[in-house]
């Protein structure tokens, strides 16, 4: 039986294993980019929260802004979470 010098094999362990590392990373990789492209595809629906303005403090300013006067309290009722 013919058994190539030893130089010879661990060059090749060497290369299997860089192959190896390197179809891990391809295939992780991969399912990164789908994960990413299923995720932009999808995007979460943005929910509405009406959320109260601090610093308009007065009827009028919360008025000409299209926003509600409730409560002593300008209140925007097209605020999202994802802003």
């Amino acid at each position: 039986m013919y058994k190539p010098p030893y130089q010879y094999q661990k060059s090749l362990i060497h290369q299997l294993i860089i192959c190896l590392l390197m179809t891990k990373t391809g295939i992780l990789a991969l399912y990164l980019f789908t994960s990413l492209c299923s995720i932009l595809n999808n995007p979460v629906k943005a929910e509405i929260f009406p959320t109260s303005i601090p610093w308009i403090t007065n009827q009028q300013q919360c008025e000409h802004t299209n926003r509600e006067w409730r409560n002593q309290k300008c209140w925007d009722n097209q605020h999202s979470l994802m802003f």
